[in-house]
């Protein structure tokens, strides 16, 4: 069974999830699990064998978006690291992180897409309450 080291990247964007994977592998950081909703992405974070230490969630996805998702993992009482990174509109993602932090969930920040390592850098910052070496393994 794996620690709380692995990351869930929910997000419905092929090329998006294949861009963070990218930058964990390249920080030492490979075991990353991937969903294309916020329903798939709960039924991977509640399987047995996932010790999820951190979730990148997008927005604005279907069957379950971020926003429902992020009640779900509040009910859950989530205690890991989560990081929103989405290309919807300004008030949605200002809206998300407020809800986010309102239910207490352990927000990092959030970025914009398009993605650059840059943007993920600063988010998972090591100087920050989140090292991204606190994932690998």
């Amino acid at each position: 069974m794996n620690t709380a080291n692995d990351v869930l990247i929910v997000d419905d964007d092929p090329i998006a999830q294949s861009i963070y994977k990218s930058y964990f592998a390249s920080i030492g950081i490979h075991k990353t699990h991937s969903a294309l909703t916020g329903k798939q992405g709960l039924q991977l974070l509640s399987g047995e064998a996932v010790g999820v230490g951190l979730i990148i969630l997008d927005i604005h996805m279907p069957e379950m978006d971020g926003i429902e998702c992020l009640r779900h993992l509040h009910t859950l009482k989530y205690s890991g690291h989560l990081v929103i990174g989405s290309s919807a509109h300004r008030a949605d993602c200002e809206s998300a992180q407020k809800l986010a932090l309102l239910y207490g969930l352990n927000l990092l920040g959030f970025i914009s897409k398009p993605l650059t390592k840059r943007k993920l850098e600063q988010v998972l910052n090591p100087k920050d309450a989140f090292a991204p070496s606190q994932l690998a393994s």
